[in-house]
């Protein structure tokens, strides 16, 4: 990113939307806000002190739905509420006014399917965090699915559509993590039978219709692994020698990599590691940033479909 506005700094959390860039960042006397940056002189300017001064509102979570931004951003009043931004009106709205009820939104990211934006919730209402639903015609939030009933939460998080459906992470009944499974049409949920208590479970990506993802199974141990919705299969696609892999994984369409952090106990550390599904059944690391047993931690990993960041 070349920002010539040198007061803005710390950029965090990015959409592009009808190609232009919006940004979390902080500037001394706002705070970090939602700024924009200036396709002609490349600066970054501020679009909106969602909570005015130097208090931030940490707008996070972008995603673009018809060139549309929508967002989190906490507000005056504490609470955790959803936002727009249109390039064309060049104006933020707030969507929802959930109150002061703390945290109401999860800073996972939110996913769209079929004219809803779904995303983790406790609306203190007695069901704990479960999965929501904004409806974008209408305004309307409603739950999605209650996947731990009652009191206790799901802690939904790392959502995937794929294929009509919704895939997400969240806490298991008898403990550890679970993978569930959501059809937006009959509303019903179910958990994903992994084979094993399962713990760790990074970022779901899809490639090649089937999603990937890594964790700690007990059996196979810490690895990646992939899940087919079509036959329900869980398979152990490599493991690390008990190394640590992976809270950031991402596919590169196009050449169908998948890109994640890992440490395979060798003495690099934890470092940049790929696997190729069409090419072999092993992890490779790509490159060691740090030699030697310093980490370098690779996180937050994006990609343009291109390139890794």
């Amino acid at each position: 990113i070349d920002a010539h506005a040198d007061e803005v700094k710390g950029f965090s959390g990015h959409v592009t939307v009808a190609g232009e860039l919006l940004v979390n960042a902080g500037a001394g006397d706002t705070g970090r806000e939602l700024y924009i940056r200036d396709a002609v002189t490349s600066e970054f300017k501020l679009v909106a002190d969602i909570i005015p001064g130097i208090f931030s509102s940490f707008p996070r979570g972008f995603i673009n739905v018809d060139d549309i931004a929508y967002f989190l951003a906490s507000t005056t009043d504490s609470s955790v509420e959803l936002f727009d931004y249109s390039p064309q009106s060049q104006q933020v709205r707030q969507l929802t006014n959930l109150g002061a009820i703390g945290q109401a939104f999860s800073l996972a990211r939110i996913v769209e399917l079929n004219g809803h934006l779904y995303f983790s919730a406790d609306l203190d209402n007695g069901l704990g965090r479960e999965l929501y639903r904004f409806n974008l015609a209408s305004g309307e939030v409603s739950l999605a699915a209650d996947a731990i009933p009652g009191a206790s939460s799901s802690n939904p998080s790392q959502f995937l559509t794929l294929n009509g459906q919704i895939y997400f992470v969240g806490s298991a009944v008898s403990g550890g993590k679970a993978l569930y499974h959501l059809d937006p049409t009959t509303e019903t949920v179910t958990t994903v039978d992994l084979g094993g208590f399962a713990s760790n479970i990074g970022s779901l990506v899809a490639l090649q219709n089937r999603i990937y993802f890594s964790g700690q199974i007990s059996g196979p141990g810490v690895g990646v692994f992939s899940f087919d919705p079509h036959t329900g299969e869980v398979y152990t696609v490599a493991t690390t020698n008990g190394g640590t892999p992976a809270s950031s994984i991402v596919a590169v369409a196009v050449d169908g990599t998948l890109y994640f952090t890992a440490n395979s106990n060798d003495g690099a550390g934890d470092e940049l590691y790929s696997f190729e599904p069409a090419a072999s059944d092993e992890i490779r690391r790509v490159s060691d940033v740090f030699p030697g047993p310093k980490s370098s931690s690779p996180r937050g990993l994006v990609t343009d479909g291109r390139h890794v960041f």
